[in-house]
């Protein structure tokens, strides 16, 4: 189902509309992190009506909080979720016949530690965490992630502490 809700003042020459929201859904949340391959587009995926993202990919600014269609056809900013967000949402819209919101914070060729937290400030917008966390707090959907996804591309090769760094970034997601 798609909602409206339209905010009304009631006065005794009648009654004015305010404000009209459209197309509001009510459904999952997907929580996607990581590098180039969690956030890479496909232009040719087909876009449900039923998939919504909130704010930019990595956007900084404080007032990036407006819920929006779902795109994948570019590699981060914007409304792209990537092609695996979107291909997600596709599949609980057709499948499950359920909305989702796909919050993506992956951002192309960085290294896991480019993930965890500003020790001092969590929602630092200028960290790629806290700009994911913040638009995650600011959607009011943080506490109704129902799955979360990470996808590592290239740039961790070698014989780092990978293992080690996964778990601290994991601790970090459930704190």
């Amino acid at each position: 189902h798609s909602y409206t809700l339209r905010f009304i003042t009631v006065h005794n020459a009648g009654q004015d509309t305010v404000h009209t929201v459209r197309d509001i859904v009510c459904g999952e949340v997907i929580a996607i992190e990581g590098q180039s391959n969690s956030i890479w587009p496909d232009a040719t995926l087909p876009v449900t009506p039923w998939a919504r993202t909130f704010g930019s990919n990595f956007g900084q600014s404080a007032s990036d909080t407006v819920f929006k269609r779902s795109i994948a056809t570019d590699g981060g900013g914007g409304a792209n979720v990537g092609a695996i967000g979107m291909y997600l949402q596709n599949a609980f819209a057709n499948e499950l016949k359920m909305p989702t919101c796909v919050m993506n914070g992956g951002v192309g060729g960085t290294r896991i530690e480019q993930h965890f937290p500003d020790g001092r400030n969590r929602f630092n917008r200028g960290t790629i965490y806290g700009s994911w966390a913040y638009r995650l707090k600011q959607s009011g959907l943080a506490p109704y992630v129902r799955l979360l996804i990470w996808y590592q591309g290239e740039s961790n090769g070698g014989g780092d502490r990978y293992g080690e760094l996964f778990d601290n970034l994991y601790r970090e997601w459930k704190e």
